[in-house]
């Protein structure tokens, strides 16, 4: 029983590791002609505690991609991520703050429950930075900002 347990395990592992090899591969699967920057910016995502400098040139070329294809959602959301790399990778708070007020125009701009999200989720990311900076009441003023 314990065998078929570590046989599992073992089979489990080498799945996962061939659907990751996989994904990566066809990651950028075309789309009528488009490359699909969702699947791009979930990928680069999973992988900003792992493999950060890989997630950075992923969600550098998803933005690159958005701007082409016209995705403002998209982009917005890469310009998101980008942040997030600054502040929890780099800790170049300035450089995040600079990335989410481009994400936070775009979503401003346009209309839709994901907008909304993004705005959210964008003074989220402030309020984060100014927590681990220190400035617990200016934290605590971008949660309400929104509302």
């Amino acid at each position: 029983m314990k065998k078929n347990r570590i046989n599992n395990a073992s089979l489990i592992v080498i799945l996962a590791t061939t659907l990751a090899l996989l994904v990566n591969v066809s990651l950028f699967a075309q789309e009528k002609d488009q490359v699909n920057v969702d699947s791009m910016l979930i990928a680069a995502k999973s992988m900003l505690y792992s493999t950060p400098e890989k997630a950075f040139e992923i969600t550098q070329t998803a933005i690159e991609l958005s701007i082409k294809q016209g995705k403002p959602l998209m982009l917005a959301n890469g310009y998101r991520l980008l942040g997030s790399y600054y502040s929890d990778i780099k800790s170049d708070f300035e450089t995040a703050k600079n990335n989410y007020r481009m994400a936070d125009s775009i979503y401003r701009s346009n209309t839709g429950k994901d907008y909304t999200e993004g705005i959210g989720a964008i003074y989220h990311c402030y309020g984060v930075i100014d927590q681990r900076l220190g400035n617990y009441f200016e934290s605590i003023q971008n949660y309400l900002e929104p509302v």
